[in-house]
């Protein structure tokens, strides 16, 4: 076994790699090596777009966890248990430029679009198998913020949409394929009012 400095780790992670950070929050963390990771970046601009993966959230104490990789262009992907926690640095960068909407008068209004389309031709892994569900006739539901897609056996159906969302603009213009559309609903516009309470009632109304 040959024992290396933390500022021997960073040559030695390439670009696009993914990384697993154990522990819980800073926990067991490796603090040392990720301080030793991020002089590097800094230094020489690599590695870049690194995915990282944990069981939980890597939080932020002082200047320590995941603060380290919030600098752009050095992180991708953070993949983990919970998000919420992860850090004001890191939490800034998942929202800097990201999805803004505006709620009330029983309608949602799209002020500004989110960076990624969420609809895509091909996911780059497989969580859960939407062509063997179909396949099984399970019961598959998507909600979004705007809209309610139903998993059918010939493909996935727009089945609602928000009060204010235009379809073409607001949903159709966003995915890589077209959903089916066969009867298109609203959705209850009390919903999107600054106060409904209509939860109780529509969750005991038959169906």
């Amino acid at each position: 076994m040959k024992v290396i400095t933390a500022d021997q780790v960073g040559p030695l992670v390439p670009d696009e790699a993914t990384l697993f950070l154990g522990g819980l929050a800073v926990t067991s963390l490796p603090e040392e090596v990720l301080q030793g990771l991020e002089r590097h970046f800094l230094a020489t601009g690599h590695p870049r777009s690194l995915s990282t993966w944990a069981c939980g959230a890597v939080g932020n104490s002082g200047d320590a966890g995941m603060k380290h990789f919030a600098h752009p262009g050095m992180i991708k992907r953070v993949v983990a248990g919970h998000f919420g926690r992860t850090g004001k640095e890191m939490m800034k960068m998942v929202t800097a430029g990201g999805l803004e909407m505006a709620i009330g008068g029983g309608q949602l209004k799209i002020v500004k679009e989110g960076r990624k389309p969420k609809f895509v031709e091909q996911v780059e892994q497989i969580t859960f198998n939407g062509r063997d569900a179909a396949e099984r006739r399970q019961n598959v539901t998507f909600v979004t913020e705007r809209a309610v897609f139903k998993l059918r056996p010939d493909g996935l159906e727009l089945v609602e949409v928000a009060p204010g969302i235009d379809i073409a603009r607001d949903v159709l213009a966003h995915m890589a394929f077209e959903p089916l559309m066969r009867d298109v609903q609203r959705m209850d516009a009390g919903i999107f009012s600054e106060r409904w309470g209509g939860l109780a009632k529509r969750w005991t109304e038959p169906h």
